[in-house]
């Protein structure tokens, strides 16, 4: 019985209950991941508490110098941003693997593969996944699919440009999501990524893969 087996009942009990037999579909294992990531969140926020907590008091046992727990706060801010922004990265990394392994798994006896697509990351495996396959899933109508594309230009801009929005290829897109989303400052021209927003990433990308199995088991 390997890691997926045993993961298994926690994804048919906490959210693939109503689908019969959910295991048979390929895209179930796009879950697995994002529960973990899930639990994972909670643990890396206190131990960031924690740590700062825990240099404060020792700067101010030994004196060393004054030093004000919004000097910390400021530290731990930048701390945080960064981790955020790479534990979003990590967890769009994982869905995009996630669709390449589901294009793997759809392809049956399809001659071409998804690697023979234009494009790339996920938009070819969505091509691929209607015009090749064609699977009874509706991406036009998923939004969690059109806040997925625009996880994809923010995940890019943190990438190539640190977030700094000014000169992204996809700038007016990338203002424009900012500015609906109540996670990050409209007005601000670099993308800051926290603990909210991961876990509306993580999410919206368990709903989109329940909304393709059961598309699949309705199918």
């Amino acid at each position: 019985m390997d890691f997926h087996e045993l993961i298994y009942p926690r994804v048919h009990e906490e959210i693939l209950a109503d689908v019969p037999n959910p295991w048979t579909y390929p895209a179930t294992r796009g879950l697995i991941p994002l529960l973990e990531f899930s639990e994972a969140l909670q643990v890396i926020e206190e131990s960031l508490t924690q740590t700062v907590e825990k240099k404060y008091d020792v700067l101010e046992t030994a004196n060393a110098h004054e030093v004000s727990f919004d000097d910390l706060g400021a530290e731990y801010y930048s701390a945080v941003c960064l981790l955020y922004s790479s534990v979003f990265i990590h967890i769009y990394g994982v869905f995009e693997s996630s669709m390449l392994d589901l294009c793997k798994a759809k392809r049956g006896k399809h001659r071409l593969a998804a690697s023979d697509l234009a494009g790339h990351g996920i938009e070819r495996c969505k091509t691929y996944l209607t015009k090749v396959v064609q699977v009874p899933f509706d991406f036009g109508k998923s939004q969690e699919w059109g806040r997925i594309q625009n996880y994809g230009h923010v995940r890019n801009c943190l990438v190539h440009s640190a977030g700094r929005i000014d000169g992204m290829s996809v700038e007016d897109k990338l203002r424009k999501f900012a500015k609906s989303h109540p996670q990050f400052d409209a007005a601000a021209d670099e993308l800051t990524i926290n603990e909210q927003f991961c876990r509306e990433v993580i999410q919206t990308c368990m709903d989109f893969w329940t909304d393709f199995v059961r598309s699949e088991a309705n199918g």
